[in-house]
């Protein structure tokens, strides 16, 4: 017997039941994860998701080769004045980014809370950690809820300002948050295409960055499905 059926018409036909076929992020280490350079020695941030546990940010420490320390960047718990909080655990590290500011000695992360979709920041220096910044809650520059933080990528300025691109997958724009040193708070500014054969809203997918001085360069992938055929680069 046909169980799920959707009618118009008197024409009726059977579909699938969403969640029963949604898939869960899978369990691993290392999902998504980003390498910087500290003084000649490796940085990694990357994501941890194990059987039943919601995933955490974890940020490795290496010299010459060999791991000194394994920090758990965000666990995804937060007290009542934190963002998403309070709550025991959260689902956190998705699109993990890392940069390092040697003159300061401090690491750059950012990331993504998939528990309330939104983009986070944080600046790790020794012996506690800044704490959690909102880069993007996902409404507050939008005219609605809006997905953000998909491959995000962070870099510092000599000055140590932070920059991070990343994708708003909900309107497919290209984003840019900046927050210069000792300032509160980032601000988010959209970033159209440039390319004459890419038009609006089909922007943000697979976003990198790179610094040359202190000119951020943006590269991202565009995908307009509303032509036809639909273009893409």
């Amino acid at each position: 017997a046909l169980m799920n059926l959707a009618c118009v018409a008197g024409a009726c036909v059977e579909f699938l039941d969403r969640d029963a076929y949604a898939l869960e992020y899978p369990n691993g280490t290392g999902i998504d994860n980003s390498v910087a350079l500290y003084f000649g020695q490796p940085v990694v941030a990357y994501y941890r998701r194990a059987e039943g546990v919601p995933g955490d940010l974890m940020v490795a420490v290496f010299s010459g080769g060999t791991l000194l320390s394994t920090l758990v960047g965000d666990s995804g718990a937060r007290t009542a004045g934190e963002p998403g909080g309070p709550r025991t655990d959260g689902d956190v590290g998705l699109s993990a980014t890392v940069a390092v500011d040697p003159a300061r000695g401090a690491i750059y992360v950012a990331y993504v809370d998939a528990w309330e979709e939104m983009l986070l920041y944080r600046r790790i220096t020794e012996p506690v950690p800044s704490p959690i910044v909102v880069v993007d809650d996902g409404y507050a520059a939008y005219p609605d809820r809006a997905f953000v933080g998909d491959n995000a990528e962070i870099a510092v300025l000599p000055t140590g300002e932070a920059r991070i691109a990343y994708g708003n997958m909900t309107h497919h724009w290209l984003m840019l948050a900046t927050q210069p040193l000792g300032t509160s708070g980032f601000t988010v500014e959209r970033i159209d295409p440039v390319s004459p054969v890419a038009p609006a809203d089909t922007a943000g997918f697979w976003t990198t960055q790179r610094l040359v001085g202190d000119v951020s360069y943006l590269s991202d992938f565009f995908f307009d499905q509303q032509a036809t055929p639909s273009t893409w680069g």
